[in-house]
């Protein structure tokens, strides 16, 4: 009870340093990386304090860190880490509107020299207001309802229906969809003004008959979803109507209502077995594989490795669904006819990783082995 109260009442900025303060490791570990002058430099780190800002301001792209002079000089993966890092603290501090103290207290903790605090702390107060108004206008809105309007309309016949008879509910939401209407004013010392969150009017349209609306929502769903696995499990093994009107009488459903689904159902046979077909998920079969016997000797990140390194190419088959399906007035189809296209597959692996793919592919063909003797 006492701990509820605490938080309840807990000074604001206190929970803003908390949650500073509970940053990833990955973050407080790329903070590290430019803690210290010895490993890396007063102007590589200036480079990347400006071109952070830029980035962040969409007046430079991630190129601009390879392109920097001193930056270039050093690892790539410790540039990345530091950037990501320091994007990731700045971006944080704005989205709980954290002060610099607060800020500069994080840099501080992971050990970060003085003057690069301060440097880094003078960049936030400057750029806080701009982080802030761009955060808010990427956030994501829920649109909001404003309106209703309706319409009773007697839904007579259609092109599939003879004589139908309902009643119809014709319904229209008027909706306040919120957007940013201004774009964040950048100026040289990366201070912006907020952008106004205005709103534009939209509809969305719909129609409900007056005995579905009585129902209820989770029964409608239900029986929805209950006719579609029947129809399509009925195509699938291609059964006889007779079949799909004694699971439904089984059901206890209605003479009348079996009958008119045996129709549905027979009329639209065809059509759903040549849609079953043309969705139907095939895996790629492999058709051939080439390898290669590289000598693995150094990379930008290591100096010496010498390790032998298996490139594998696997050629595989795809197939796909060349025609698609043809529907005619009778709802009936024309099944496409499936063809394979050739793709490759590319890997890399030690020797010790092959010698355990081939294992584990022995395996596999022994169970097969299994289950088809015990079929």
């Amino acid at each position: 009870f006492f701990f509820f109260f605490f938080f309840l009442f807990q000074d604001p900025n206190e929970q803003t340093r908390l949650t500073m303060q509970e940053l990833p490791l990955e973050v407080s570990k790329g903070l590290a990386t430019f803690a210290s002058p010895s490993d890396f430099p007063d102007a590589a780190f200036q480079e990347l304090v400006k071109a952070t800002m830029a980035i962040l301001f969409n007046r430079a792209t991630e190129e601009a860190l390879d392109e920097a002079p001193n930056l270039s000089k050093l690892d790539k993966i410790t540039v990345k880490m530091a950037y990501s890092s320091l994007v990731s603290l700045l971006l944080e501090g704005a989205k709980v509107n954290a002060d610099a103290l607060v800020v500069k207290d994080v840099l501080s903790g992971e050990g970060v020299e003085t003057k690069r605090v301060e440097a880094i702390g003078n960049v936030y107060t400057n750029a806080k207001t701009s982080l802030r108004t761009f955060l808010s206008s990427s956030t994501f809105h829920l649109p909001q309802v404003v309106g209703i309007n309706w319409r009773l309309d007697y839904y007579m016949k259609s092109n599939t229906q003879e004589k139908v008879n309902l009643p119809v509910y014709m319904l229209e939401l008027e909706v306040n969809k919120t957007v940013q209407a201004d774009q964040v004013n950048h100026r040289d010392d990366e201070e912006g003004v907020r952008g106004n969150a205005k709103g534009t009017k939209d509809t969305i349209q719909f129609a409900c008959t007056q005995n579905l609306s009585k129902l209820d929502k989770i029964t409608v769903k239900m029986a929805y979803s209950s006719l579609v696995s029947l129809l399509l499990e009925g195509a699938k093994v291609n059964a006889d109507a007779l079949v799909v009107k004694d699971v439904l009488s089984g059901e206890g459903v209605e003479t009348k209502r079996v009958e008119a689904i045996g129709n549905v159902y027979t009329n639209a046979k065809t059509s759903l077995r040549t849609f079953l077909s043309s969705s139907t998920f095939h895996l790629p079969q492999v058709v051939g594989i080439n390898w290669r016997l590289d000598y693995y000797m150094k990379s930008n990140t290591q100096e010496k490795v010498n390790l032998p390194v298996y490139m594998l190419e696997l050629e595989v088959n795809k197939t796909v669904q060349a025609d698609q399906v043809n529907h005619r007035d009778d709802e009936e189809g024309v099944r496409g006819n499936a063809k394979g296209t050739k793709d490759t597959i590319q890997f890399a692996c030690t020797q010790n990783q092959l010698q355990d793919l081939v294992t584990k592919l022995k395996d596999a063909v022994k169970q097969l082995e299994r289950t088809s003797n015990a079929l």
